[in-house]
């Protein structure tokens, strides 16, 4: 490398070098707490005194905020916090449950019983009623069908949106009640 090259640049971070000419004077935070408006370079310099990095927090400040840390532990602890987050997510999950205008109350109250299930694992549930041919004539009939349905599940869940017909299918979604 020549003497005026600059090393080459490995992330977006703005850290010791990579810190911008233009940020003439930088607020630099210390270790120990305290901050204090320095030159750039003088902020390199104290860092390098201390033997560790100087990192951009805010660039957008006025002056900058630049901190004395030491970068690879910052970033190992990061990367720590964001896979914690990314452990500690709950994906919610949507299940279906499909039935016809034509399907007898026992068969509803199964398919309810496995709704229900779904429910108390925390999921979201999307209600499908399938309307076959000349049925969509008789929306009435599936508008009961669906009804007597969020009737058999309303203790363990609320409906999202009243129903709604797109192509062949009614449907709504019910979502868990949370336990508290």
């Amino acid at each position: 490398m020549y003497p005026n090259q600059r090393p080459k640049k490995k992330s977006n971070e703005l850290v010791n070098e990579f810190i911008p000419y233009r940020f003439k004077n930088i607020r630099v935070v210390f270790p120990d707490g305290r901050s204090q408006v320095l030159s750039r370079d003088e902020g390199l310099r104290q860092a390098e005194a201390l033997g560790l990095d100087l990192y951009c927090i805010s660039p957008n400040g006025n002056p900058p905020v630049c901190k004395i840390l030491n970068y690879s532990k910052y970033l190992f602890e990061k990367k720590k916090k964001e896979k914690e987050m990314k452990k500690n997510q709950k994906e919610i999950e949507v299940k279906e449950v499909r039935f016809t205008p034509l399907t007898d109350l026992h068969d509803l109250e199964t398919k309810a019983n496995q709704a229900i299930k779904f429910l108390e694992k925390g999921n979201r549930v999307k209600v499908s009623l399938f309307v076959k041919g000349r049925m969509i004539s008789k929306m009435d009939a599936a508008d009961n069908k669906i009804n007597t349905f969020l009737d058999l599940v309303k203790e363990y869940g609320t409906c999202e949106n009243k129903p709604t017909l797109e192509g062949k299918y009614y449907f709504c979604y019910v979502n868990p009640i949370s336990k508290k």
